[in-house]
């Protein structure tokens, strides 16, 4: 189920309007994969998959208003896996751009209503596909992201996801939400947890490779979750 609330979840205010289940998904119990929101329009997005049959079925959808009963819209994704790391954001025409790292099928983006493979860049493996994207301003156009497997690392993309630049190392792994952290005070700074440190890029909108990136370890191991505040002060799960 989706549930939204407009008054910080109080009693009696949930709302229950849930995106439609894959047509073919039989007696399966649903899941959700992960989410994302337009800061722009309010749009919301979640994609679900059918659990215990995670190739196959995975869809995508969004709903204008995710506070009403208004109809969630099928973005139509191309392939049919499981999407576990889900980003939106604009180009530098203002165009919409989702972002998507699908199981087994690598990274896919929607610019407007057209999908198209990303070859190069993160998620284009053949593994799970877990990961994170950040976009600066919210909404981009440049956006990073986190991912893992065998091509796994840190990326930046300074055209909404259409080219790629690998920056560190530091992959993703299972259930890893909120791993990236862009200060909004200098934008140059990046954050980066891989579950078991946090690094500080401080020239990531610069960094031309790995090779090229200046990295700092900032903590303990065992690091999960990150998240950072309008002034620079970053948390650390």
């Amino acid at each position: 189920n989706c549930l939204t609330s407009i008054n910080h979840g109080a009693a009696g205010t949930i709302i229950h309007n849930p995106p439609p289940d894959p047509p073919d998904a039989g007696a399966n119990a649903m899941k959700g994969d992960t989410a994302a929101f337009d800061p722009r329009t309010g749009r919301y997005y979640q994609s679900i998959s059918p659990r215990g049959t995670s190739t196959t079925i995975a869809k995508l959808y969004s709903i204008v208003d995710p506070y009403s009963t208004t109809t969630w819209v099928d973005e139509n994704i191309p392939v049919r896996h499981d999407v576990l790391a889900l980003g939106v954001g604009y180009d530098s025409s203002n165009t919409r751009i989702i972002l998507a790292g699908i199981t087994d099928s690598g990274l896919w983006r929607k610019a407007g209503s057209t999908w198209s493979q990303i070859n190069t860049g993160p998620y284009t493996g053949t593994d799970l596909n877990y990961g994170f994207f950040c976009w600066e301003g919210g909404d981009g156009p440049r956006v990073y992201a986190i991912s893992d497997g065998a091509n796994g690392g840190v990326w930046r993309s300074n055209d909404a996801g259409l080219t790629w630049t690998k920056i560190h190392n530091a992959k993703s792994s299972y259930d890893p939400y909120e791993t990236i952290a862009l200060d909004p005070v200098n934008t140059n700074y990046l954050y980066v947890s891989d579950n078991n440190n946090v690094y500080r890029i401080s020239n990531a909108k610069t960094s031309t490779s790995v090779a090229d990136s200046t990295v700092i370890t900032m903590s303990p191991p065992n690091a999960r979750s990150i998240a950072i505040s309008p002034q620079g002060w970053l948390f650390v799960h």
